[in-house]
């Protein structure tokens, strides 16, 4: 069971850093798409911005290669957490596996069949029961009443 655990929690880690990817990813696109600088005068960019709005280009290249590591250390620790993961059973091995399991279904159903049968029986035996203490105070009650 706490196998399984650690197996999901790899699969959650796993799914994290895929969305942290995706994040990252789309901030490099965006570093990428907001920089329309007019390179050549030739060449018209489609966006125009304040030349005071700019990045340095040595802020510009710090930023790109922050999220391009950022990028590729997230890379490798999905690798490393899929590696982590265990291989998948050979159909043999579920075959057996699910066999057991149902065999340990059956006892746990005839168990709860047995508990159910008891409870039944006491639930009858406490009727009885009651219905004797019941008739045998009416008995009493008449029993006084005439004396």
């Amino acid at each position: 069971m706490l196998e399984q655990l650690t197996q999901m929690d790899r699969i959650s880690q796993i799914q994290n850093g895929v969305e942290q990817v995706s994040t990252t990813s789309r901030k490099l696109e965006s570093v990428w798409r907001t920089t329309f600088k007019q390179v050549n005068d030739a060449i018209p960019v489609s966006r125009q911005r304040a030349a005071n709005t700019y990045d340095l280009p040595q802020v510009f290249s710090e930023n790109q290669d922050e999220l391009v590591a950022d990028l590729m250390r997230k890379a490798k620790e999905i690798e490393y957490l899929i590696g982590t993961l265990p291989l998948p059973e050979s159909t043999v091995d579920q075959g057996l596996r699910l066999e057991q399991l149902e065999k340990k279904m059956q006892i746990a159903n005839d168990e709860y069949r047995s508990a159910l049968e008891r409870t039944r029986a006491l639930h009858s035996h406490i009727n009885e029961m009651l219905q004797r203490l019941l008739s045998d105070g009416e008995q009493i009650s008449s029993m006084g009443g005439s004396t």
